[in-house]
């Protein structure tokens, strides 16, 4: 995974004439997380969403490897692996069809590797193949965890990733959350639940 660094500079959100956050600044290396919280409507979604590249800040930068992401998007893009507080999956495809549609026309990546994370997140064969119109929320939970699992991005995103899962899926994410560090990636997440121990914090 590249090396570069993610940094946030002087960023601020102005909702109804007022500040929702003003001049936020960290910095984010390889093996590193940072864990947003703060209460309903403090912003953690918007902050994500700026960091994203899904909204500009009002105010301040967002740097991937010394470039602001603007002047560097497609390249960023490819780095990003998001899952917010809606799954994204189309409920009238299986969890096997959610996975392939993610890949770009062409690649030769192997059904094979959509299965094994479907597994790997504790979806098994008959569940894999039914329409996600069928799958509880949690199950629905687990196909969008996968999504992350093969699109093995550097930088996720993570909007209450904890949503909707039993304690057998807690422990599989967050052992997806550190194999994501283990191997030089790196996590911003929010949540109301403090599960995984981060590198910093973050209080809006």
């Amino acid at each position: 995974m590249p090396l570069a660094k993610l940094v946030v500079e002087n960023l601020s959100c102005v909702k109804d004439r007022s500040y929702l956050f003003k001049q936020l600044n960290f910095t984010l290396s390889a093996t590193q997380s940072l864990y947003v919280y703060g209460l309903n409507g403090a912003g953690k979604t918007t902050l994500l969403k700026m960091i994203a590249g899904i909204l500009e800040p009002d105010q301040g930068k967002v740097f991937w490897d010394q470039v602001p992401i603007e002047k560097c998007h497609l390249d960023y893009c490819r780095q990003l692996g998001y899952l917010g507080h809606k799954d994204g999956l189309k409920n009238c495809l299986t969890a096997l069809e959610n996975l392939a549609a993610l890949v770009p026309h062409g690649s030769n990546q192997p059904a094979q590797h959509f299965a094994q994370a479907l597994t790997q997140m504790g979806l098994r064969d008959r569940l894999q193949n039914l329409p996600c119109q069928y799958l509880s929320a949690g199950q629905k939970r687990r196909v969008a965890w996968a999504r992350l699992l093969v699109r093995r991005t550097t930088i996720w995103l993570l909007d209450e990733p904890f949503t909707s899962l039993d304690t057998q899926g807690l422990k599989q994410v967050m052992a997806c959350m550190e194999h994501q560090l283990k191997i030089g990636g790196m996590i911003i997440y929010t949540s109301h639940q403090p599960l995984f121990s981060p590198s910093q914090t973050l209080s809006l």
